[in-house]
């Protein structure tokens, strides 16, 4: 009898299996994406820590499962490519934090603590959430305005086009 795959093989293998959707959305909307997987992992890597360590655990084994990694994945390849770093970390965040701790840690949760990251973003930033450039090989929009969007998220970056919901004011 083969002995039952363990949780960082699992989340590894998962992780493995987000990389072609993270590949074709790199190649679709640009750099966008990588900066919304680097500020989620951060931010969901230090939520976890803090928690785990606030609940007297130890860190490197919380870390080293794999489960804040998936879930940071998974957020930051559901957010518009095109997003100021505040909102895919708050999503991360509240995942971890929320979405995960609050029910006592790994398997414990009543919800994909993914999900209730993104849903959260979704209701504290409804318009931003609903931007999404069109897609273009090689990217939509220029590197240096998707990072100078990231970073300061002053003005949305020009794209050939944008898509999001309209006012029915007519």
């Amino acid at each position: 009898m083969a002995a039952a795959p363990t949780t960082p093989r699992i989340m590894g293998q998962v992780l493995i299996a987000l990389i072609p959707a993270a590949g074709v959305l790199l190649w679709l909307f640009g750099i966008g994406v990588a900066l919304n997987l680097a500020a989620a992992t951060a931010t969901a890597a230090a939520a976890e820590a803090a928690a785990v360590r606030l609940r007297g655990r130890s860190i490197r084994a919380a870390l080293g499962d794999g489960s804040t990694l998936v879930a940071a994945a998974i957020i930051a390849l559901a957010l518009p490519p095109l997003l100021p770093w505040w909102i895919p970390a708050t999503a991360a965040g509240i995942a971890a934090l929320l979405g995960k701790h609050a029910y006592g840690g790994l398997g414990q949760n009543a919800f994909n603590p993914a999900m209730v990251g993104y849903v959260a973003v979704l209701l504290a930033f409804p318009q931003a959430m609903g931007l999404w450039p069109a897609p273009g090989l090689g990217g939509a929009v220029a590197a240096p305005e998707a990072v100078a969007y990231f970073l300061g998220g002053a003005q949305p970056p020009m794209a050939d086009a944008l898509t999001y919901a309209t006012p029915l004011d007519r």
